[in-house]
């Protein structure tokens, strides 16, 4: 049965990271309901991780490398709607939009909260894009309560705005050959990361717990980050497709991230497998581990490591694991996120 839901996604990439994951599902979701969509990016390759996922469900087009297939396209369909995912994809949306003379509606899907104390220019960027979504009119969706909260700081419009988290964007699957006892960051090696602070935390870990290994599943870390005294104890294993079994062996995950987060993927991720959960607050961390049974929010390093370390010392039962599996399996269902997403676009 064909849809009359038309939908144009605007992305800069399909690489490995939030929004893109949160994409990904939503796609082949939409799939399903016969939705006609249809991928726009910007500086996307063949080779990015998510590519060949997406192009099972719906065309993806690399503009920069085929600007004469997009235009067929919005020709063809004037009346769908872009959703455009990020600050960048916004502009671009836009910038389309004049260049060839269309009045597709746009819809922005911000993805992040707040800079960091120097990131003037990023701040700064803000002030604009306000303006803009006043002037223009915006339909706005946000992945947390906290980037909504920011950037209404920043003269973004009230109205026609809505939050929509990612809950558990990735579908759960198992794999093996994996250390004994380690604990897990997952995450690309950034600033936004709180890199810093994971350096720091996981040192003096290490140092006491001699029989334990740090995994860290995420691109663009190289092991000479890392003091020489712990870096047998480091296991680098880039962009994993399957993550959840780290999650569900793993004594711990730890979430260091400072700023920029809006809806941090890793912790439902990770809730959903049982796993305890040591964090600094950043996005919406504090308001998702609320309702989660084995989840820390912290201030400090000291504070960090020492809750870090009870967990360690005073594992969990097994049958609270699993009723608290089964709990939040329901609660971060991603079909509610497709259907929020729904409802608030056509």
């Amino acid at each position: 049965m064909k849809s009359s839901n038309k939908l144009i996604h605007i992305i800069p990439t399909l690489q490995n990271g939030g929004a893109e994951t949160v994409l990904t599902r939503l796609i082949e979701e939409f799939h399903y309901m016969n939705v006609i969509q249809y991928v726009f990016t910007i500086n996307g390759k063949d080779t990015d991780f998510h590519y060949s996922h997406v192009v099972q469900f719906c065309e993806v087009i690399q503009f920069k490398n085929n600007p004469k297939k997009a235009y067929e396209i919005l020709k063809e369909y004037p009346e769908a709607i872009f959703l455009s995912w990020m600050y960048k994809s916004i502009v671009f949306g836009y910038w389309l939009k004049f260049k060839y003379n269309i009045s597709n509606p746009i819809i922005w899907n911000i993805r992040n909260s707040n800079f960091r104390f120097f990131q003037l220019y990023q701040k700064s960027g803000l002030f604009f894009f306000g303006l803009l979504s006043r002037l223009l009119n915006a339909k706005i969706i946000y992945c947390s309560f906290k980037s909504k909260k920011v950037h209404e700081k920043y003269f973004f419009k009230i109205k026609k705005s809505t939050v929509i988290q990612n809950r558990l964007a990735k579908k759960i699957i198992s794999n093996n050959n994996l250390p004994e006892n380690y604990i897990l960051f997952v995450g690309r090696h950034h600033q936004q990361k709180g890199i810093k602070r994971l350096l720091s935390i996981s040192n003096n870990f290490l140092k006491i717990n001699k029989n334990f290994k740090l995994i860290i599943a995420g691109y663009g870390w190289k092991l000479d980050y890392f003091p020489f005294s712990i870096r047998e104890k480091i296991v680098l294993l880039e962009n994993v497709i399957n993550v959840f079994n780290l999650y569900k062996k793993s004594k711990c995950l730890l979430f260091t991230s400072v700023s920029g987060e809006g809806y941090p993927n890793v912790l439902p991720e990770a809730m959903v497998c049982g796993t305890p959960i040591v964090a600094f607050e950043a996005g919406d961390s504090k308001l998702i581990l609320e309702n989660y049974k084995f989840g820390k929010i912290v201030k400090t390093e000291s504070d960090f490591i020492n809750q870090l370390q009870k967990i360690i010392d005073n594992p969990f039962q097994k049958k609270k694991i699993e009723l608290e599996i089964k709990k939040q399996k329901s609660l971060l269902d991603f079909k509610k996120t497709v259907m929020e997403y729904k409802e608030f676009i056509f």
